[in-house]
């Protein structure tokens, strides 16, 4: 129960995995199994927190933290005596979760279609019955992203634990800004690359459309409608 309930905390706090929790210290308090976390700089914590306090609605936190609340509060009502409580100074009252605890989802999330290009190291790619891509992003997020044996099967070279630009849409949380339902479209190549000859042809396409313009700084403030 010791080991499962720290790492409980530390996934909680993590949350969808956006954040470095290296340097959060986790100890053992004396009383009850108390689990004390210091050194936590992680905004998303506490806004997940003052939202339960504030309306006790899960639908508006991160969805990591809502599966923990949910199964701690789960538990307390099938245990006599069992509660969670939280503590922290951010807080006006202690979170407490137990078997007379209604936290619950209210509502259905707030969900956009959007597509995005993403940047990060591919994990794994492919699979058996539900072929996907785990991709590491560059600010620590693991994504599990669908994607079809025909897209993984057309790639001319072995994309795994190498980086890879990649095309995805999915449905973004307005409320959490969390990523679901991912979908992958595309690996895109993406190669820049900058000679002095570019630069000179820039420079003289810029000269011809600029020939006649005496004072081109001039004719920039009076667009914009004066100093």
């Amino acid at each position: 129960m010791l080991a499962e309930f720290s790492k409980d905390v530390i996934d909680f706090i993590k949350g969808s995995g956006r954040q470095d929790v290296s340097s959060i210290e986790v100890s053992i308090k004396e009383g009850s199994l108390a689990i004390v976390a210091d050194n936590i700089s992680i905004p998303s914590v506490f806004h997940d927190l003052k939202t339960i306090e504030s309306s006790g609605d899960l639908s508006r936190i991160d969805s990591k933290r809502r599966a923990f609340v949910e199964k701690w509060q789960s538990r307390a009502k099938k245990t006599q005596g069992l509660a969670v409580r939280i503590t922290t100074k951010i807080l006006d009252r202690d979170l407490v979760i137990s078997r007379s605890s209604d936290y619950k989802n209210m509502g259905t999330a707030r969900l956009v279609n959007v597509e995005r290009y993403i940047r990060g190291e591919i994990q794994d790619l492919g699979g058996v019955s539900t072929p996907n891509a785990h991709v590491l992003t560059a600010d620590g997020q693991k994504l599990t992203i669908k994607t079809t044996r025909d897209l993984v099967r057309s790639e001319p070279k072995n994309r795994v634990y190498q980086d890879a630009h990649m095309r995805i849409r999915g449905k973004l949380n307005l409320d959490t800004n969390e990523l679901v339902d991912i979908e992958l479209i595309s690996f895109v190549e993406y190669a820049p690359t900058f000679t002095k000859k570019d630069m000179e042809n820039l420079v003289a396409k810029g000269r011809q459309a600029w020939a006649d313009v005496d004072d081109p700084a001039e004719w920039v403030r009076s667009m914009r409608g004066g100093h």
